[in-house]
This record gives structure tokens, sequence and C-alpha cells, in this order.
């Protein structure tokens, strides 16, 4: 085992470091078991537990798990030349102080405020050094491969996760909260193995370092063991050039001597398999059946269900994992890789509950390594066959049991803030064709409009959306949407107040938002996501009847009928088909005739939407049949009137949660303030 205290601090250059380690590069005398190679430390956070500061001896303290789970797990998954060497080393508290003391100030102030070397520690990790050498060394953190299979997601979240990058999500969340991301890089691109998609990313990346001086965490550039910076980008280039290139040609050239090493390597695909087949059921479904699991041994207890469940990794006194050992990591290996292993990973089981949280562990550390490729400087000329060695997976560490509560919680949070569309204004990259407010052109109040409806869809009519049309049901979610919100009063919509008011375009005079056409379409956009049959019947209460009465009504008629119709009191439909006349509108057979006092209307409306539940209705009738289009006038028609009735619902194919029906007139009587303009203008 190499003496690394015989060495000075000052033998050694501080690299980088990640969440848990932090790394060193030897620099000192020629030295056959230290040349080449970079020492690996554990980090502690601060401030740090007393039992810290207990010292171990050397002979007591095993050596650091990541050797023992590369040697015994990374191997049996990733070819061995795609793997950096490591081997255990004796270090000393005074040593490490020392190290502190001399290299410290050299780390990132933010890290410097978070941990530590890890000072109680008597052993660290000699790997081999990837970026050390007189050669260009890239290193790319790659995240998520894949999108989520569908069948253990929500009702909610199916749609988003199943076709939206989740890494992509993540920055836009993170990037709204003022942190430096890689906006426009898209994981999916990297791993398609798609030439031109590979180069997209490539240049994403480029763009993400160089936007920001260096600091996002996917792509570090490193020259003779130097971290590099955007203002030192021309250090990568070969011997050979003679001339400063531009911008513009430094990020062609750097995606050219990449892009093929990239798209010949195994290892981006290996990775990309490892994620998806061990990450089956995402973290909901993997959730799901943590709580499955705990109510199967609470009825073995004989103990009564409860609404309560522990979070997921966390132990329960009817549930808990330890945090796994070696041996079941290598258990764990033998049924994964075992070609007999026959689970169904879309039933899945209590009694395998083990084996998925150890997969998703393992593909955890599969989504968060980095891969390192070494070039001879960015060059005129170049291979496009990757050598052996040239491209290394690190950080390949296991992660804790205890993560899982933390992963759980950020995934909600996740794909809440783009659901709600907090990330949808931000111009990062989707993989398919979501909602988008910079192509929308949509301006800071309107984003705001929509996700305060979108918010309100996704959570109060989303869920339900499936029983609605199951049940073919006007339940009562309909009727608050159709009531503007009305009983929802705690719902937080910001500046709109959309609880008692009205979203469309109304004006204040009858308690509406005087917004427009465009607000009504955005909202009616925003309800159509998450039910269609909700959406439906908003529509045909705001569009088609409270539009009506608002564009064409008298002022008496719009003071009588559209406070009540706009605070939600009553539900309002359009009544203009009927059997024989759909889009041939004109050939209506409903008929108006002048009385004393009024119109009597005879005959019927079919396939109208709202039918059941309106209490007012806007009704197109003939009142002078000779005159074809222009002897139609429309009618204000209330659910009270006599000689109006509705026929029973009709039990439809799709959007059976919007109640459809006949309305029949028979000889029924409408007061004549009650006509829309004067007859025969319509």
């Amino acid at each position: 085992m190499p003496l690394i205290t015989d060495t000075a601090p000052h033998h050694w250059k501080y690299v980088s470091e990640g969440g848990a380690t932090i790394v060193f590069s030897y620099i000192g005398p020629p030295n056959l078991e230290l040349d080449g190679f970079v020492l690996r430390l554990r980090k502690i956070a601060l401030p740090t537990p007393p039992q810290a500061a207990i010292t171990a001896g050397a002979q007591d303290e095993p050596d650091d798990p990541l050797i023992e789970f590369q040697q015994k797990c990374m191997e049996r998954l990733i070819l061995s030349e795609h793997l950096p060497h490591l081997l255990p080393v004796h270090v000393t508290r005074d040593w490490l102080e020392s190290l502190v003391s001399v290299h410290d100030h050299e780390r990132p102030q933010d890290r410097r405020e978070k941990d530590q070397i890890d000072l109680a520690r008597r052993k660290g990790v000699l790997a081999t050094d990837l970026v050390g050498g007189d050669w260009l060394a890239v290193e790319i953190k790659p995240k998520w491969a894949f999108l989520p299979s569908p069948t253990h997601l929500s009702d909610t979240t199916r749609d988003v996760k199943s076709r939206t990058c989740r890494f992509c999500m993540h920055s836009a969340m993170k990037s709204k909260a003022g942190e430096a991301v890689s906006l426009g890089y898209c994981p999916l691109d990297l791993f398609s193995g798609n030439k031109d998609r590979v180069q997209k990313a490539i240049y994403n990346l480029w763009d993400a370092w160089r936007e920001s001086n260096g600091s996002v965490n996917n792509l570090k550039i490193f020259f003779s063991g130097q971290k590099l910076f955007p203002s030192q980008a021309t250090s990568i280039l070969a011997s050979e050039f003679n001339t400063e290139p531009s911008d513009s040609q430094l990020r062609e050239d750097f995606a050219a001597a990449l892009l093929p090493l990239l798209l010949e390597t195994s290892v981006l695909h290996t990775i990309s398999t490892l994620q998806r087949t061990l990450d089956s059921l995402d973290i909901e479904g993997l959730s799901k059946l943590w709580r499955l699991a705990e109510s199967a041994q609470r009825r073995a207890d004989g103990i009564d269900g409860s609404s309560y469940f522990s979070p997921v990794g966390a132990g329960s006194a009817y549930l808990a994992f330890n945090e796994p050992t070696i041996t079941d990591w290598t258990e764990f290996l033998d049924v994964y890789l075992s070609p007999t292993t026959n689970l169904d990973h879309n039933k899945p089981t209590p009694d395998n509950l083990r084996f998925y949280l150890l997969a998703y562990l393992l593909s955890a550390t599969f989504k968060d390594c980095s891969i390192i490729v070494r070039l001879d400087g960015i060059q005129t000329t170049r291979s496009a066959k990757a050598k052996p060695g040239q491209v290394t997976v690190i950080d390949l560490d296991p992660k804790s049991m205890a993560r899982l509560r933390k992963w759980e919680e950020l995934d909600q949070e996740i794909v809440e803030a783009y659901i709600v569309g907090d990330a949808s204004a931000l111009p990062f990259r989707r993989n398919a064709s979501t909602y988008n407010t910079n192509v929308a052109g949509l301006n800071e109040e309107e984003t705001e409009f929509r996700n305060a409806v979108v918010e309100f869809a996704q959570k109060e009519v989303a869920p339900r959306a499936a029983e609605i049309d199951k049940t073919n049901a006007f339940p009562a979610v309909s009727v608050a949407l159709l009531r503007h919100f009305e009983p929802l009063k705690t719902v937080d919509l910001g500046n709109y107040r959309i609880s008692g008011r009205s979203s469309v375009p109304w004006v204040y005079l009858y308690d509406g938002l005087s917004l427009g056409y465009f607000h009504h379409t955005l909202a009616m956009e925003a309800l159509s996501a998450a039910s269609g049959s909700v959406a439906l019947s908003y529509g045909a209460h705001s569009n088609l009847c409270v539009n009506q009465i608002y564009r064409h009504g008298s002022d008496q008629q719009k003071a009588k009928y559209l406070p009540d119709l706009v605070n939600g009191k009553k539900v309002g439909s359009l009544a203009m088909s009927e059997v024989g006349s759909g889009s041939d509108v004109v050939s209506m057979r409903l008929k108006a005739e002048k009385i004393q006092g009024g119109w009597k209307l005879n005959g019927t409306k079919f396939w109208i939407t709202n039918g059941p539940v309106a209490s007012t209705l806007v009704v197109y009738a003939k009142t002078a049949p000779d005159l074809g289009s222009k002897g139609i006038t429309a009618f204000i028609i209330e659910r009270g009137f006599n000689g109006f009735s509705t026929s029973p619902k009709l039990d439809k194919f799709g959007m059976r949660g919007s109640d459809t029906c006949e309305l029949v007139f028979n000889d029924c009587e409408v007061p004549d303030g009650n006509q829309q303009l004067p007859s025969g203008l319509f």
C-alpha cells in the first residue's frame, strides 16, 4: 500500500470535487507508486458531528467502500477498460490537516461553506489520474438517459413524465431559482446514438460551459491537470494550430473532436441500458410498492388500515430495510444478471420490494456518474476510433437508502413546477410537444394567468378526469368549473381571483375580469389538457351562452342574466342544432310564433351540451321561415318556462362527463323581453 504520508501537502494539487469526495493530483518528485494517480478523500458536511473527531486506528477502518463496490459490482456491469484503477491508501489526521491548510483556499467558496475533508478518516483512495497528464480531458455528466414507462405513473404525472426529459424539467426549475444550469442540453440527445442529436448535445454543453463561465457541472475541461475556464478555451488546441480560431470555430472543432468518440464508444449505450432496466418502476411506482408492502405487513400483524405510510426507504414499525452491504449488492446482481430471472415489472409484488429498492439505488449511481474522454488536444486530423482507456466512467459510488425519501420529494417538486407552468417560461429542451410560452408568445401577465388555471386544472380536475367519463356523470367538479371555481375559495390564483369571478371576456359591470378572448382560449386550453369533458361544458357555458348574451343582448337582458352566469350561480347553454339540421343550421324547424305579450315556441333541439343542467339557454328559432337565414331569432330561455322540458341525458361514446340531451318546446311561452335583437336579424 503506497505511503501517502511520506509526501508533503505541496506535492499534491487540488483538481476538483463532487458531493462526496475531493480529488488531488500528485505533482511531487518521481514516484512509481504515485505517478499517474489522484488521491480521492471523503468529505463530511459542516458543522461536523462530535463523533467525527474520534480517531480510529488504521487497522480498524475498512477500505473505502468504493474500491470493493467497483471490484465486485461495477466490473460486472462495465468493461474494466472503461473503469479507473483503484487502490486503498493510509492517511493520518495530522497529514490531512496539513493538506487542508495548504489547499482549502483553492476550493470554491460555496463548497467550503458546506463541507470539508473528513479528518477522522484513516484511509483514502488512489485512482487513475484521468485529468493530470499532458493531455486534454473532457468530463461530461450525462444524467438521465430515458423516459419512464407510463405504467406506474399517476394520472397527474403520466403525460408529462412519459414525454418530457426529467433533466430538462429539473434544469428549468433550478434556473428559475437563479442557479446556473445547462439549459438547452438534453441528455436524451447525447444518449440517442444519432449523429445530429449527439452533435447538438455537445454544442449545448459547450454553450452552457461558456455562458456559466465554467460553473455548470455537466461539462468540465482539464488540460495538464488544470481545470480550464472559457477565457482559457484556446488551451484545448493541439500545437499544430498556428492561428487563434474564432469562438464559433473553436466550438465547431471541439464538437468535431468529441463526436466520433462518443458515437464509437459503447459506454453511453451501457449507461443508458443500465439506467432504464434498473429503474423499471420510477420513484412513483417504487413508492406505491413500498406502501403496498407496508399495508401487507400491517395486516399480517393484525393492525387495522391507516392512511399514514412511512416515506419510501424510511424505517417504520412495520417495514424497515438496512443499508445494503457489499453482500447485498452482489446477491442483487446475481438476480439482475441471471437469464432465468423473470420478474413482471408491470405487476411488482411486495415480496420483491428489496430487489426494486436496490435496483433504483443502482440506477441512481448511473444517473449521477460522469465520463471522461481523453484527447491529445483538438486537432485538425482526428481519429473516429475510441481507443481502450480513452473513455472512462467515474463517480460510481453506491447510493444510500436514506436518499430515496429526498428523491421522491424532489421528483414531486420538479413535476409540479413543470405542470403549473413555473418552468414552462424557460427556454429549455423538451422531448415532446409540451407548452412553451416563448413559442406561444405569452407576456408575463398572460403566463401568470395561464399558470393559475393550469395549477387548478391539474390539481382538481385531472385526477378525476377518468372517473368523470367512466361514470357518465356531471360531477361537482364540473359544476365548480362552470361556476368559475366559486366553491374553491381557498385556491390562490394570484391577481386573477378566478374564485368567484369569470376568467372570460365580460366586463367588470357583470362581475367579470374583462380580459378578452385570448385569455378565454388560454383557460380552455389548460382545462382541456386536464379533462376534455369538463372543458367542453365550460366552453358551452362561457363562450356559447354568456358571450352571446353579452354581445347581442339588451342592457336589460345583460343586467338580468349575466351576473348569475358569470359568478357561477347558474349554468348556461346554447341550442342551435336539431336532428335534421346540424351544419345546415338554416334548415332548423323549431318555430317561434308571435303571441300577445311574447312568443310561443314549438319543436326540438338535439345534441345540446349542458342541456340537462343549464338554467339559462340561448335558443335559435325561426320567426320568419320565408326569409331563410334572415328569419332566425335567438331567444333566452329559462328552465322554468311553461312548455319547456328536457329529455333524458344521452349516453355518449366520448366526452361522457359533459351532459348532453334533447330540448323539447311544446307551446313554450317566452316573454317579449327575451328575444335577442329585433326579430329576423339572425
